[in-house]
This record gives structure tokens, C-alpha cells and sequence, in this order.
């Protein structure tokens, strides 16, 4: 008689996973096909890593070969990444390329709007002076004038209020306490705070400002949401898998359909040998042991005995009877019975 053993194993992990992520889930994973269990990533799907910093590099290429719409093609789709993810994974210098780009693409082109990215840029990174001996003529004068004009449009203070625990990037430079002195104009800041989906946004500044991203939670599913998976999977137990938490620390429980947890484990990922022990722990549960089985009077070893016992008198009494003369055949007859 084997213990039910789990059928469905259901891993989660937050969109802003810690690095020793993909090593475990792979191992899982692959503990999980050795065993034939199925395997349900229940993980929040992060967004997929957008090549922004290519486009605007190729961009830049473009712009630098005379191909302007090309280097426009890609400096628009980057732009358009930039605003929906408030410049994640890019630096300062990397935005800025992408608005002077752009920009010096557009004015080769007769764009009005050409203007307004050269000031953008300049807004992000006042500092910044063209090379001569990169740029053109034209190109230099052009940008050294709309740092001119951001200059003179002044700065204010830009705040991203969030928890203490939150990194927060404006223009793509860390900001340690969410603030930041900033040309007036358009800027770009994320907000990574743990047990959340990261947040990011364009933000038009026009005077001191302060922001509250609206964070949204990243939870795991609940008990009861695994117990309906695993239902609807036709399961009777499964493994439920969760990494959370700062250091981050891996957890399995074996639950059954109604939601029961029947064993747990947690391995704390920042240790040397997480992977191994994160395995051995899920061996574990999906091989559980037999439960105890009930004693039956009819399998009782002192039964059995005693049966046996019975039936080797039966079958020497008669000889013993006997006495070794006549036939050896005997009646017993027992007492205390009716008569027949």
C-alpha cells in the first residue's frame, strides 16, 4: 500500500526574481519529469526583456550612415519601450542618445518635432557637449542651443515616494532616497520594490513634483487557488513551490486537493548547496512514505499460529491414538453439541 504520492507540482516566483531563480526552477523542473509529475509555472509573467538599448544603438548607427528614416524607425520603437517601462535597464547616457538621435534624425528630415527631442535630451543630460570631430556643424550648433533653452527653462525637485525597500531610477541613475534635482521637462523613473510588479512611467516635470507609484502586488496563489488547479488537473496531491522574501527563501509544501498541507520544506537560497538541498527536499515529498496499515485480526501472526498449531494436533492425534494397532481409524466426537 503506497501513500498517495503528488501528481502536479506548481511553481511561483515574482516577476523581480532573486538571481538563484533559474537554476532552481530548472532543477525542479527537471526532479519533477524524473518523477512524471506534471509541472505548472504559476509565476506573475514578467514582461519580456525589451531591446531598447539595441534599438537606440542601431538607431545611432543608422543616423550616423545618412539612413534617417531607418535610424527614426528604431528610435521611435525604443521611445515608445522607454515610456512604458520609465527607462528600466537603461543609463543616463543611454536616454539621452536616444532623444539626440532622434532629434538630429528628425531636423534631416524637415521634422518640427525635431526640436523638441534635442531639448529633451539636453533636459536629461544639460552637461553634454557634442564632439566636433563626431558630429556636424549643424548638429553641434543645434543641440548646444536646446541645452541653452533647458537651461533656461530651470529645475525643480522630482520625488518618487515609495518604501524605503524600493530601488528607485530616475532618468536612469539611482536615486538612494527617490529624489532627484531635474531639468524642467520630460523624465523617465521605475520604482523595483520587493513583493511587487515593478513600475515605471514617463513624468512631465513643470514644477516640484512628487509621485506615488501605484504598486501592485505581486502574490502568489492562494491555498484555496492551488487546491482548484490541482482539481481541475485531476490531481489528489501536488507540490505547491514558492520563492519569496528577502534573502529569498524556497518553499515546498505537498497539499492535497482540498486545499490540506501534509508536509513542508524551506531552504534558504543564499546558502552554498540551495540547489541540492532544494532537489533532495522535493524528492522528498514527491516520494512519501507508506502510511502505517491497520492490524487485521485475520492477519494476526498469533492466529496463524494457533491455526497452525490446531491443524498439526488434528493431524498427529489419530496416530497417537492409535497406539500403532488396528485399523488407526478413529471417531472423535465432540461434547456439549446437539446430535446430528
Amino acid at each position: 500500500m503506497a501513500a498517495p504520492a503528488p501528481e502536479v507540482a506548481i511553481f511561483h516566483a515574482p516577476a523581480l526574481a532573486p538571481r538563484a531563480t533559474p537554476a532552481v526552477k530548472a532543477a525542479l523542473a527537471a526532479e519533477a519529469r524524473r518523477d512524471r509529475i506534471a509541472w505548472i509555472d504559476a509565476s506573475t509573467a514578467a514582461a519580456a526583456p525589451a531591446d531598447t538599448i539595441g534599438r537606440i544603438r542601431r538607431g545611432g548607427t543608422a543616423y550616423a550612415e545618412l539612413r534617417f528614416e531607418a535610424a527614426i524607425a528604431d528610435l521611435d520603437a525604443a521611445a515608445t519601450e522607454v515610456a512604458a517601462s520609465g527607462a528600466a535597464g537603461l543609463a543616463p547616457a543611454d536616454l539621452s542618445d536616444l532623444f539626440l538621435f532622434r532629434g538630429l534624425a528628425r531636423t534631416q528630415l524637415g521634422d518640427a518635432r525635431a526640436w523638441d527631442d534635442l531639448v529633451a535630451s539636453a533636459a536629461i543630460d544639460p552637461s553634454r557637449v557634442l564632439d566636433p570631430q563626431v558630429f556636424p556643424p549643424r548638429a553641434v550648433e543645434s543641440f548646444a542651443r536646446a541645452v541653452t533653452a533647458a537651461q533656461a527653462a530651470g529645475k525643480a525637485a522630482l520625488a518618487i515616494t515609495a518604501p524605503t525597500s524600493c530601488a528607485i531610477t530616475i532618468d536612469g541613475a539611482l536615486a538612494a532616497d527617490g529624489k532627484a534635482e531635474v531639468m524642467r521637462g520630460q523624465h523617465f523613473a521605475t520604482a523595483r520594490c520587493p513583493g511587487h510588479l515593478p513600475w515605471g512611467s514617463r513624468v512631465t516635470v513643470d514644477g516640484d513634483k512628487a509621485i506615488a507609484p501605484s504598486l501592485v502586488v505581486d502574490a502568489p496563489p492562494t491555498d484555496a487557488e492551488l487546491a482548484i488547479q490541482l482539481r481541475t488537473a485531476g490531481a489528489t496531491e501536488g507540490i505547491a513551490i514558492r520563492i519569496a522574501g528577502a534573502p529569498a527563501v524556497l518553499t515546498l509544501r505537498r497539499l492535497t486537493a482540498d486545499g490540506r498541507v501534509v508536509e513542508q520544506a524551506a531552504i534558504a537560497l543564499d546558502q552554498p548547496r540551495a540547489i541540492d538541498d532544494a532537489v533532495a527536499a522535493f524528492a522528498a515529498l514527491a516520494h512519501p512514505a507508506a502510511p502505517p496499515r491497520q492490524a487485521r485480526w485475520w492477519r494476526s501472526p498469533w492466529l496463524w499460529g494457533a491455526a497452525g498449531a490446531a491443524v498439526a494436533t488434528a493431524v498427529l492425534l489419530p496416530f497417537a491414538l492409535g497406539g500403532g494397532s488396528g485399523s488407526g481409524a478413529v471417531t472423535l466426537r465432540p461434547t456439549g453439541l446437539p446430535p446430528w
